[in-house]
């Protein structure tokens, strides 16, 4: 191992500490720079967002003020069917969807701006996926909404057993319209697809088998009769 004398040594640590110092402040000038170059479009792509903010939150409560006008949540609440939204306003829900979709185009707008490819091309491609997603929620409402209804229509029916059937509706046509959501949402689903057909089978099998017995208590007397009538011939 080579030794050097002790004042070259410090010479060497001295200089070492030199460029390791140079080092790091052109790594903090480098930031500096490049955050200061930066800083227009940091400060624009941030005005960018607060306007989106703005004009998303304004036009999602046009929206919800609008549907409250037309007394959509009314209509639902009178027909019972507010339980299939666990609570939730529709007018609410389909006012915040506006927002957020037009949030998050507003930010892909502001962070492109930035220059920062990655994530731009990440939010571009979510702004192109949103209305799917959209539409995917909207389905899923609708078949809430018309499974609550059928539930609802079966349960004031005079048919036997008509909880179990009325649920097994409500929930077969929730099934039904979530494996349609998340088609449209760009899902596969194949596997959920021959599930509901094995469950719709088990449904309509379940149905034709309290309709028989319906029938059967319903006719009770009258074959009784005719049975009776029969063996008095005879």
């Amino acid at each position: 191992m080579v030794q050097f004398p002790p004042h070259v040594e410090a010479s060497l640590s001295g200089q070492v500490f030199v460029e390791a110092s140079e080092i790091l402040q052109n790594l903090f000038y480098n930031i500096y720079a490049s955050l200061l170059s930066l800083l227009p479009s940091i400060v624009a792509a941030l005005i960018v967002i607060i306007i989106g903010w703005i004009v998303g939150k304004s036009l999602g409560f046009v929206l919800t003020h609008a549907l409250n006008k037309v007394k959509i949540d009314h209509w639902i609440r009178r027909h019972g069917l507010g339980q299939a939204l666990y609570g939730k306003r529709l007018s609410a829900i389909l006012g915040a969807l506006l927002k957020w979709y037009i949030v998050i185009v507003f930010i892909s707008q502001a962070v492109a701006l930035i220059h920062l490819d990655f994530l731009t091309f990440f939010l571009q491609n979510l702004v192109l996926y949103v209305p799917a997603f959209i539409g995917a929620i909207l389905v899923i409402l609708a078949g809430l909404l018309i499974g609550e209804y059928v539930k609802r229509t079966i349960i004031d029916s005079k048919m036997m057993n008509k909880e179990l059937v009325a649920d097994g509706s409500k929930l077969l046509i929730v099934f039904f319209t979530v494996v349609v959501g998340l088609q449209t949402a760009g899902f596969s689903v194949d596997i959920l697809v021959d599930a509901f057909r094995i469950a719709f089978a088990a449904l309509a099998a379940s149905v034709a088998i309290v309709i028989g017995i319906s029938f059967g208590f319903a006719f009770r007397k009258d074959a009784e009769k005719i049975l009776q009538n029969f063996r008095k011939k005879q």
